[in-house]
Formats: C-alpha cells, structure tokens, sequence
C-alpha cells in the first residue's frame, strides 16, 4: 500500500465521519425534538373515606359465613353399598 493510498482513506473517512454527523443531525434532530410531556400523578394521602353505606351496611350478605347445602351429613353416603 503505497502512502498515497493511506492519505486518501484517512480523507474519505474523515468526508464519511462529518456527513454522517449532519445528516443525522437532519434525521434525529436537535435538543428541541427531545421534549416528552408525561402526566403528573397527585399526591397520596394518608387519610381513609369510609365505604359507602348502601354497600357496607348492617344489612349486607356476610360473604365469610359458612354454606352448607342440603341437610345433615348421611351415615351411608352411598346408599349401603
């Protein structure tokens, strides 16, 4: 390789290297293209409401109660077989 061919790769390098700088300058963009809004989440507080009273009443069906379908439990469970 002669030093004549080293001089022009450095040159074509250096060419490649400052056109790709602008031209992804042009393609991605500057600072200003950066800019995100994003939505602000509101401060949590400590403090509790108490549940609605149409739900949460005196009245409302216990979900936790035990339920027993049919009657009492039969000795003979399969008929005496």
């Amino acid at each position: 390789m002669k030093s004549k061919d080293i001089y022009v790769i450095i040159i074509i390098g250096i060419i490649s290297t400052v056109a790709s700088l602008i031209l992804s300058g042009f393609v991605i963009g500057g600072e200003d293209s950066r800019t995100e809004t994003v939505k602000v989440i509101p401060v949590i507080s400590s403090e509790l409401n108490r549940p609605s009273q149409e739900y949460f009443n005196s009245d409302s069906i216990n979900p936790t109660q035990l339920i027993r379908i049919g009657g009492e439990a039969s000795p003979t469970p399969f008929g005496g077989q």
